[in-house]
């Protein structure tokens, strides 16, 4: 090292000779430096100290160059040993300047899930710009950021400094989420016997596959199926971890029926029980007595399928089985069950139970609200895995041989519901409100816990009309011919006016149904009472009221325009002012619509109904 800076020295002596220390002609300047290389921090050190003349050393250092960056420390070097404030400032201008150095860039997981976040880390030195891409911008030299790619990603960090530019990159995978698309099946109510289509889509799914013995399938695909009973299909589809299910119900209706199709009854004696609940709930008390005066007898079993098609000649089950309960049967489906049925004249009359002898039969002498082993009297959301309805006397009857009385389905009664009736319930064989908006429901059924499963236990359903899947019913058997069932003295029938001459324009602000105006529908009903000059004079027969049903729902502008006379015009609108609809509308507005109520006023004759040959 002495030997090359001794001879280094010497070519500078010799240069010097060449010229004055203080000045430098142009052929000066244009001869050959005497180096090699760029010039070291112990050469400039050496020169300085020489000293060689200011401008030399300043040619030497622009011609040859440095290897070195002139940091802080290196210039307080050069300034201890002499170095001017000229030369100081040429070193700075051409020295190699410090390049940034990315010390650390990482994602806190190289491989996610659709939808999670990943954070990235970074730490950067000697950079007066970092930015990190894509979207996220200018950054601070050292930090981490939180991020949630939607799909696969390559982040780029890009520092900048006085010594150039640098870049780290790191790739986020996103694995994606299985997405079902499409799952259906149509169409979706079919006869036994018939196909239906299922088909689907699936995107991202490593695994799909459908239940009821398709097993595994493709993303995207149909199948024809033939189920034996009303079906739910699900399609399940799995990526990594993650898994996603879709279902598609097909219902099976027909008139296949292999069960047993007479009704066996049970007969219940007449007594006395405690009706309602004093810890349950607000229209289950108060607790009241009440007196069933004589024996009746009530179905052993819930209406099964095979006795409502050996009657109706359908099945409208969901959970088909010929001895499973009938259900999505409505209150107004089995009237007319029961008028086909005792129309048999078979020697009884069949009919719902009322509310007090269905409790009363339910409880067969028990005051307990509720049965000490549920599970093995009763289907319920415990025990019922598949959420179908079951084979009805599977369980164990209670003490009079009725089984099913708690779960399975619901049972239909044939009182209104009325939540307060408890508190004016007479004693002796109660029958329920004179009319109502709602019709009571007992018993509970298989997707029901035991909350709900009490013999207590009251429910609603808000129209006679509404179906449901877990909603059947039993029936009672009374002795005496069905011809001699009575029926309400009084019947009422509701229409709304068409619209006249094609149009639904309104007269004096009252609309015709038609032309986009929809009928008002009776919500709430009073039934007309007989008046007693013509129950005296035993005048039957039906008038007609022109009615207005406002915009509120409220009837008005009642008219007679079919009257019958002795007190009966006034008993029908007595009554049908009481009554409320559902208004008509017109483009989703409620207006006034004209409409007409028929009231047929009929006596309670056994032999005059004998003679029509149907029931009252």
């Amino acid at each position: 090292m002495r030997r090359a800076m001794l001879e280094f020295l010497r070519g500078i002596l010799a240069l010097c000779c060449l010229c004055s220390p203080w000045t430098m002609t142009a052929q000066d300047r244009q001869a050959p430096a005497p180096c090699s290389a760029p010039l070291t921090e112990a050469q400039i050190t050496s020169m300085i100290r020489a000293p060689l003349a200011d401008v030399r050393i300043q040619y030497l250092v622009g011609t040859c160059g440095v290897c070195f960056q002139v940091d802080t420390d290196t210039a307080a070097r050069l300034r201890a040993s002499g170095a001017s404030a000229a030369v100081l400032s040429l070193l700075q201008k051409i020295a190699p300047k410090k390049a940034p150095v990315i010390e650390e860039f990482s994602a806190s997981a190289r491989s996610i899930t659709e939808g999670a976040t990943v954070e990235l880390t970074w730490r950067v030195m000697d950079a007066g710009h970092v930015e990190l891409q894509p979207g996220i911008g200018s950054v601070s030299a050292e930090g981490s950021q939180k991020v949630a790619p939607e799909v696969t990603t390559v982040y780029k960090l890009i520092a900048v400094g006085v010594g150039g530019e640098r870049t780290s990159e790191v790739t986020v995978e996103v694995e994606k989420l299985p997405v079902i698309a499409k799952f259906e099946v149509s169409p979706t109510s079919i006869l036994e016997g018939e196909e239906a289509a299922l088909s689907w889509q699936v995107e991202n799914a490593a695994l799909a596959e459908i239940n009821g013995g398709i097993g595994q399938v493709s993303n995207t695909g149909s199948r024809k199926v033939k189920p034996q009973t009303s079906t739910a299909y699900f399609l399940t589809v799995r990526s990594q971890d993650v898994e996603r299910k879709g279902i598609a119900f097909v219902q099976v209706r027909g008139p296949a029926l292999h069960g047993k199709s007479d009704i066996p009854f049970v007969r219940v004696p007449g007594g006395e029980f405690l009706m309602g609940s004093s810890d349950g709930r607000p229209d289950e008390k108060p607790v009241h007595r009440v007196r069933i005066t004589k024996a009746f007898e009530m179905g052993k079993y819930e209406v099964t399928q095979a006795q409502w098609g050996s009657v109706m000649g359908n099945d409208p089950s969901s959970f088909r089985g010929p001895d499973r309960p009938v259900e999505s049967v409505s209150w107004d489906d089995i009237q007319e069950f029961l008028q086909k049925l005792n129309a048999m004249k078979d020697g009884y009359r069949y009919r719902l139970p009322t509310e007090a002898e269905w409790e009363y039969a339910a409880r067969a002498g028990s005051s307990e609200n509720r049965p000490e082993d549920l599970d093995a009297v009763a289907w319920h959301s415990a025990n019922a895995g598949n959420r179908a309805t079951e084979p009805v006397g599977e369980k164990q009857p209670n003490a009079w041989g009725l089984y099913d009385t708690l779960g399975n389905v619901w049972e239909w009664c044939q009182d209104w519901y009325d939540g307060r009736y408890y508190s004016d319930s007479p004693v002796a064989d109660p029958p329920g409100p004179a009319s109502g908006l709602a019709r009571v429901v007992r018993g509970g059924s298989i997707i029901d816990g035991s909350e709900v499963l009490r013999l207590a236990f009251r429910n609603r359903v808000d129209s006679s009309g509404f179906r449901s899947n877990g909603l059947g019913f039993r029936l009672v058997r009374e002795a005496g011919p069905a011809a001699g069932v009575p029926r309400p003295p009084v019947t009422v029938g509701f229409k709304a006016s068409p619209a006249l001459g094609g149009t639904s324009g309104p007269v004096a602000g009252v609309f015709r149904v038609g032309g986009g105006v929809s009928a008002p529908i009776p919500i709430y009903k009073i039934e007309a009472q007989y008046s007693e000059e013509a129950r005296k004079a035993k005048f039957q027969g039906t008038l007609v009221l022109s009615i207005v049903v406002d915009e509120q729902g409220r009837p008005r502008d009642l008219k007679v325009v079919k009257p019958l006379g002795l007190g009966l015009d006034e008993k029908a609108i007595e009554a049908v002012r009481k009554w409320r609809f559902s208004p008509g509308k017109l483009k989703g507005k409620p207006v006034a619509v004209q409409a007409s109520v028929q009231v047929t006023f009929r006596l309670l004759d056994p032999a005059a109904s004998a003679k029509e040959g149907r029931p009252h």
